[in-house]
Parts: C-alpha cells; structure tokens; sequence
C-alpha cells in the first residue's frame, strides 16, 4: 500500500464499512502513515467511533443505495475501499 498510494496526492478514497474493525482500521492506516490523498470518505450504516482529522468525514450510508452513484460523483470518488 505504502509505495502505490505515494504517488498521488489527488485521490478522494471511500471507505465502506468504515464503523467496523477493518474499515477503522484503513482510515487510522491512511492517517497514521501520512499517506498523501485529499480526501478520505468513511461510510457505514453503524455509528462510528470519531476520528478526528481534517481530511476525514464520516456519512451514513449502505453501499447498497441507489442513490450510491450520485454519492460517488459528488465527492468525486476516485477510489473505493470495500
């Protein structure tokens, strides 16, 4: 993850599950390493514990919405984490 992840700082990353062990622990990841990204999206249908950073926000959402399409190109999603 390391090495690919360095080479854009442009990337708006959706996190799904983000409530979860796995997902909470991609964000904390993100963070921690400093990986450069300019934005970073947690989405659950679960309240999630709060992680504080200026680039993180966390949204209720079931991936399985319909309205998930309009919900990508608004944020303009570049990356999913699923």
């Amino acid at each position: 993850v390391k090495y690919y992840m360095h080479k854009s700082t442009n990337w708006n990353i959706l996190i799904t599950g983000a409530a979860g062990f796995i997902g909470t622990s991609w964000v904390k990841m993100l963070i921690q390493k400093d990986i450069p990204f300019k934005s970073v999206i947690g989405t659950d249908v679960r309240q999630q514990t709060p992680i504080n950073h200026p680039k993180y926000s966390f949204t209720h959402l079931d991936i399985c919405d319909p309205d998930l399409s309009k919900f990508l190109r608004k944020y303009q999603i570049t990356h999913v984490i699923h």
